[in-house]
Order: structure tokens, then C-alpha cells, then sequence
């Protein structure tokens, strides 16, 4: 039997091949479960008390945009700095090379609570509570982490509860001011002092 060929502009809507095809005039296309937008990289539930979490899976050239997102974060005790380090070039950045600021208001201030540093051994994000009503969330991004052109660094917005039973938001960036500029490799969450109680933590990349 003769083989019905098919135009380059494909079939017209509706149609029907009558005729057997080969299988090499056949391109299939996949039109359902293809993935866009955000992926998830990695996710961490904390349940009991821990000094620190870190999130590394998946960081590298594939994606171009990051996102993490932390859900009903509570701390061990009152009034905890929430704060976030660096890995870069592969090692984890302690010393005093990060630049922030940072901002909070709630509805007992008239103005937003501001902290900033040009020399800082972490990045602050927010002021925390331990009490049962006390949680937080936050979306904290970053972006061209393979890059070695340029300084690396996040940006985040939040809102929840802080210390005192204030209903705050907050919002803020900070990163690493080093003259070498290495891919960045993960980000780490901790408190000033304590430890975290609860929280899901929860890695994205962004398909590009």
C-alpha cells in the first residue's frame, strides 16, 4: 500500500489519515505534563529543634532564578534575629563581608523598624517569636548563582507574627562584598541565638 505523505505544514484540523504511515513520517509531541515554571529543588520540614538549615540541591546553571520559601517558621526562644549566610565558591562565608538592609513594620510602630550594615558576619531578615501564634513566611530569592562576574546576594519579603504578638511584614536584601566573586552554592537559615523549632523549607529554580 502507498504511503500517504504529509505536508511540511502538517494536518488541518479535523482530519483523518486514511492510509498507513511510516513510522519515520511520525514526530510526536508531548502536549500534556511538561513542566514550566518553578521546580522544586528541595524541601525541609522542621519539627524539632535545630541550630541551622541549609539548602543546596540543584543550585548551579540550569536555572537562572531561585526561590525559597519558608513556611510557619517559629524559633526556641523570644525576640531571635532570623538570619541567612552564603556558600560561595564552595565554602560557607562567616566573616564580616555582608552588606544588608533590612525592614519591618508592624501595627504597634507608625514607621517600619529598619536595620542596615555594610560589615556584617550574616544577613538579618527579620525579628522572630517563640510563642504558639508567633510564625512567619517568607519568599526569599536570588538569582545568576553560577555567575562569577558579580557580587551574590538575596532579597526577600515575609509577614507573620513577631515577638510581642505584633503582626509585622518584612522585606529586605543583603549579600556577600568580597572582591572575588564565586558561584553561589547554598544559603543557610539560623537564628541570632537558639535554635529553630519549627518550619518548612522549601527550594525552587525557575525553568528558562
Amino acid at each position: 500500500m502507498a504511503l500517504t505523505k504529509i505536508t511540511a505544514g502538517g494536518l488541518a484540523d479535523d482530519s483523518v489519515v486514511t492510509a498507513s504511515v511510516a513510522d519515520s513520517q511520525v514526530t510526536l509531541v508531548k502536549t500534556s505534563g511538561v513542566q514550566t515554571g518553578w521546580v522544586k529543588l528541595e524541601s525541609q520540614t522542621i519539627s524539632s529543634n535545630v541550630n541551622e538549615v541549609d539548602l543546596t540541591t540543584g543550585i548551579g546553571a540550569t536555572y537562572f532564578h531561585y526561590m525559597i520559601t519558608i513556611t510557619k517558621l517559629k524559633m526556641s526562644t523570644d525576640a531571635e534575629n532570623f538570619q541567612a549566610r552564603l556558600r560561595i565558591g564552595g565554602t560557607w562565608i562567616t566573616s564580616a563581608y555582608y552588606h544588608f538592609h533590612q525592614a519591618e513594620a508592624t501595627a504597634a510602630t507608625t514607621a517600619p523598624v529598619t536595620a542596615e550594615s555594610n560589615a556584617a558576619s550574616s544577613i538579618k531578615i527579620s525579628n522572630t517569636g517563640n510563642d504558639t501564634s508567633e510564625r512567619q513566611n517568607y519568599n526569599v530569592f536570588f538569582a545568576a548563582a553560577n555567575t562569577t562576574d558579580n557580587q551574590k546576594g538575596i532579597w526577600w519579603n515575609g509577614y507573620g507574627v513577631k515577638s510581642s504578638a505584633n503582626t509585622a511584614f518584612f522585606n529586605g536584601a543583603g549579600g556577600v562584598d568580597e572582591a572575588t566573586y564565586g558561584a553561589l552554592s547554598g544559603v543557610r537559615f539560623f537564628p541570632s541565638s537558639g535554635q529553630i523549632a519549627e518550619g518548612t523549607f522549601a527550594l525552587y529554580g525557575l525553568i528558562k
